[in-house]
């Protein structure tokens, strides 16, 4: 659900694939999209940050530092 929610984000929001999104993006979504619009579990927050980084593994490319 995490990785479903990033790429709608970018692909919403955006029209970025993963492998392209930046620092910024990634912040917007962690701190103000995913909380709004995801409505995610609470497993599903303390997953996050280890579903990004499964996500841009996936597409080849490093987590940019958002934090």
């Amino acid at each position: 659900a995490n990785a479903r929610a990033f790429a709608d984000f970018l692909g919403n929001h955006y029209v970025r694939r993963i492998e392209t999104a930046g620092a910024p993006e990634v912040r917007e979504f962690v701190e103000e999209y995913y909380p709004r619009n995801a409505w995610p579990t609470a497993e599903q927050r303390s997953l996050l940050p280890e579903s990004l980084e499964l996500l841009f593994d996936a597409a080849d490319a490093e987590v940019p530092e958002y934090n």
